[in-house]
């Protein structure tokens, strides 16, 4: 059953990203240069420097707003998305440069289970993601093991794929000034 069928007459589904009450959408990336300043401003005065952003992907929501923030706080930052192997979606759409649509993924990341991109954040992405990276779900599990065991925290599996990322490309990220690893909003781990 749909979301949209079980809610009362009347109601609006906002879906979590791909809508233009639910996305950061096109409006705020035509503001960027007005907004980028202050973001540059305050990213000097607390000494911020961002090399490497790690973001887990389903539709792109969340990575389309951190990476516009990341652009303006960080100009010279790689933005890497990471998704579950088994749903290559945003990887592939990148590669193509159009939105490409997969069956629904099997895999423990069911906030990574979307089958396409949303058209609204796409074009963001486009601009300002570096590269689409995929770990396994066995990954995954290490992470969660690793937060749960370590951390004392948990996390889901979705909220996994920046850390499976960047433990992935470790060898890549040669002593870098700062790696933020994305987990789920609003939680963030600088390493």
């Amino acid at each position: 059953m749909k979301v949209k069928e079980t809610l009362p007459k009347g109601t609006v589904f906002i879906p979590p990203y791909n809508h233009k009450y639910g996305t950061v959408g096109k409006e705020i990336f035509e503001d960027l240069k007005y907004w980028k300043g202050t973001y540059n401003h305050a990213a000097k005065e607390e000494s911020i420097r961002l090399d490497y952003l790690f973001v887990c992907v389903g539709g792109g929501g969340l990575i389309e707003g951190n990476s516009l923030v990341a652009a303006a706080i960080s100009p010279n930052r790689k933005i890497i998305g990471v998704e579950p192997e088994v749903g290559i979606d945003a990887q592939q759409s990148l590669q193509r440069g159009k939105i490409v649509t997969i069956e629904t993924p099997r895999t423990i990341a069911d906030g990574a289970q979307t089958q396409h991109l949303g058209e609204l954040v796409f074009p963001i992405m486009q601009h300002n993601v570096s590269q689409i990276m995929t770990v396994i779900d066995d990954e995954l599990v290490q992470d969660m093991k690793f937060f749960g065991e370590t951390m004392k925290i948990i996390v889901q599996p979705t909220g996994c794929l920046g850390l499976a990322g960047l433990r992935k490309r470790w060898t890549v990220v040669k002593f870098p000034k700062a790696v933020v690893v994305r987990l789920f909003y609003p939680v963030a781990m600088l390493i």
